[in-house]
């Protein structure tokens, strides 16, 4: 009896050896777990900034259509969209005419790079399982979509309210005044036109309504690797602020 004592603190250091390996297993893997988790969350970050960047080109075409919105499958050349829908959108409130009459073309390239510089997103947070991981986004910008009504409405008033369109009124008041620009004679008024012009795209955003959208982007394991599940198209349409593409 006297070899007792030992060999109730033999098991017992046994019983703490063991119980310290299960809760070093457990640590082990619950580290492990959060570790995977951590880097499958900055990779679907990764991809969420990746996307952006590419839409700063504004050009989808090289993406898999499956990936893309119905209105993104039909004009993944955004830049192209934008042109055409600015034509459409002149001809349809009867402007293009009196634009042209007075020689003067909306630079619909340099439309696209001030929706490019006044677009922004930020990534929100993101919540992330072993399998899937859903990145949340908030995307905004002026309604540029509105740009052509707003010209449109301006010139149907006549010009008559002192509103942020005052660039505009001086530029087109030649038109009803009846001077040309097409003239060498007035040059000095049509440089000061175009630079009343220029200006449109900045006093635009000051007053201009703006597209937000709070949604997410998901990812997750499909035939045994991370893919892309779903991209919220409202992300999308806030971020160039061309509601009227999701319309398309």
């Amino acid at each position: 009896s006297g070899d007792s004592p030992k060999k109730s603190r033999r098991k017992r250091r046994r019983g703490l050896l063991l119980l310290l390996i299960f809760f070093l297993l457990i640590g082990a893997g619950l580290g492990g777990y959060f570790f995977y988790i951590n880097q499958v969350k900055g990779r679907c970050q990764g991809a969420v900034r990746q996307i952006f960047s590419m839409a700063e080109s504004m050009d989808f075409s090289s993406v898999d259509s499956s990936y893309l919105p119905p209105a993104l499958q039909e004009n993944p050349d955004i830049r192209e969209y934008v042109d055409d829908y600015v034509r459409n959108a002149l001809e349809e409130y009867r402007i293009d005419g009196l634009l042209e009459r007075a020689g003067i073309t909306i630079d619909t390239d340099a439309l696209c790079d001030e929706i490019i510089q006044s677009a922004s997103y930020e990534i929100t947070g993101t919540q992330t399982t072993y399998n899937r991981c859903e990145v949340f986004v908030h995307t905004e910008n002026t309604d540029f979509s509105a740009l052509p009504e707003a010209i449109a409405g301006e010139v149907e008033n006549s010009l008559s309210d002192a509103s942020f369109w005052d660039s505009l009124q001086d530029f087109f008041s030649s038109i009803f005044s009846g001077r040309s620009h097409k003239g060498g004679e007035d040059s000095r008024e049509h440089d000061e036109d175009e630079d009343l012009f220029a200006s449109l795209y900045e006093d635009f955003r000051a007053s201009a309504p703006t597209t937000e959208t709070d949604s997410s982007i998901v990812f997750g394991i499909e035939n045994g690797q991370w893919t892309l599940l779903s991209l919220d198209e409202d992300l999308l349409y806030s971020y160039y602020g061309l509601a009227a593409l999701k319309a398309e």
